[in-house]
């Protein structure tokens, strides 16, 4: 009889678990925390969030290229969460503090109709240059006009090359899964399912 019930513990004990498809991160720490104005000019700061599960990225509104694809990739993964969108925070940092104003923001996020549903997070470099070193940026800007703040005083267009990793941070707060593109929106909605499920 305890030979019998030792079968079934170990039987039950060897369900496969799921795992994630994107990027596990080892430090298991609390994501570096922020407080940035978004698209109406309100202070979100990411421990605000807590409760929810974050989908983090980083762009700029002037952007040509990547941050479309981006934008148009996470919104239909934000689509495809149906009622359990409302667990999920989506959050845009700003990669171009020179030019991307709260109503740039606004703008940007009207265009696609994410204004509500969306946070893109915007403020002055010495605010955004520390959380681009916790997340691993580096945006150079190339071309057009000069370097830095007085950028904002040129009218020369410029270009900001960057990376657009999307971050996951957990209901906790802790930073758990990176993706890195070019992104797979269905392995992005699996592990943001997974989170959602802990």
């Amino acid at each position: 009889m305890v030979f019998a019930c030792l079968l079934i513990t170990v039987g039950c004990s060897t369900q496969p678990v799921e795992t994630f498809d994107g990027t596990e991160l080892d430090d298991d720490g609390v994501a570096y925390d922020f407080q940035l104005d978004d698209q109406f000019g309100s202070p979100v700061a990411l421990r605000d969030l807590r409760g929810n599960v974050v989908v983090l990225t980083f762009m700029y509104t002037n952007c040509p290229d990547v941050c479309s694809i981006v934008t148009t990739q996470l919104d239909g993964i934000y689509e495809s969460l149906g009622e359990r969108a409302a667990e999920v925070e989506v959050v845009a940092i700003s990669v171009d503090p020179e030019r991307d104003t709260i109503e740039e923001a606004h703008g940007f996020l009207e265009r696609w109709g994410l204004t509500e549903e969306w946070s893109f997070l915007v403020g002055d470099r010495a605010s955004l240059e520390p959380i681009w070193g916790a997340y691993y940026l580096a945006p150079v800007s190339q071309g057009g006009g000069p370097a830095g703040a007085l950028r904002q005083l040129s009218t020369e267009p410029y270009l900001v090359r960057h990376s657009t990793p999307v971050y996951l941070i957990d209901r906790t707060g802790h930073r758990r899964i990176v993706f890195t593109q070019p992104l797979d929106p269905d392995e992005v909605s699996h592990d943001i399912h997974l989170l959602l499920s802990e």
